[in-house]
């Protein structure tokens, strides 16, 4: 975390895309790939904690497609240990 943390921006953007799409070999992603479903899902709540401070924000001109809406708005309708589950199977 603190390693993207002293990142610039762009850098910022590259490392979480790289581990989003489990792609590369840098330190970074291989640290995530190391960590344990619960660090993960830490990980992720804190950076969009930080998201707009200390981590790049989402561009305002970032528009999602239409099915990322929906899957979106379908998360805001699912129980909490649903959401937990679901999230879980992601990270």
């Amino acid at each position: 975390m603190h390693q993207i943390e002293r990142m610039s921006q762009e850098e910022q953007l590259l490392a979480l895309r790289d581990i989003l799409a489990g792609a590369g070999s840098s330190p970074i992603t291989l640290e995530y790939l190391s960590l344990d479903t619960n660090s993960r899902l830490s990980m992720w709540y804190q950076l969009a904690q930080k998201m707009g401070s200390v981590i790049a924000a989402i561009p305002n001109e970032y528009t999602v497609s239409s099915q990322l809406a929906q899957f979106l708005n379908s998360l805001k309708s699912m129980d909490f240990e649903s959401l937990v589950s679901l999230l879980s199977s992601m990270v």
